[in-house]
């Protein structure tokens, strides 16, 4: 269970590590890259944490796309904006004051829109 969301360009995420429905610690799911594609900022992913971890590689060093589960969705911030990744790591391009991803999305995205 994961809940990352973006506004007025900071980044935010829980710190609930699951496995299925089984809580088993915490996890820092935003990480400051130095990325070869999108240069010096933070990205977060909601998924598979091995996902996430080829994600974070990803955006360091470029290279082969890795293969995502369908439930992968991820993010990348600096000072330019925010990219969405999906589970192909295709930048989606939005234009919302702000968005989230992860199973918290619908309570993250009420609650911005509600001023938080």
């Amino acid at each position: 269970m994961t809940t990352i969301a973006f506004k007025d360009g900071r980044i935010a995420a829980d710190s609930l590590a699951c496995q299925g429905y089984t809580v088993i610690g915490e996890s820092e799911k935003i990480r400051r890259i130095q990325s070869v594609l999108y240069g010096r900022g933070f990205a977060a992913a909601a998924g598979r944490a091995q996902d996430a971890e080829d994600f974070y590689e990803w955006l360091a060093v470029g290279g082969k796309k890795p293969v995502f589960d369908e439930s992968f969705n991820g993010i990348f911030c600096n000072s330019g904006g925010a990219t969405l990744f999906d589970f192909g790591l295709t930048p989606l391009n939005h234009s919302a004051p702000f968005f989230a991803i992860g199973s918290g999305m619908d309570f993250a995205l009420g609650a911005m829109a509600a001023g938080a």
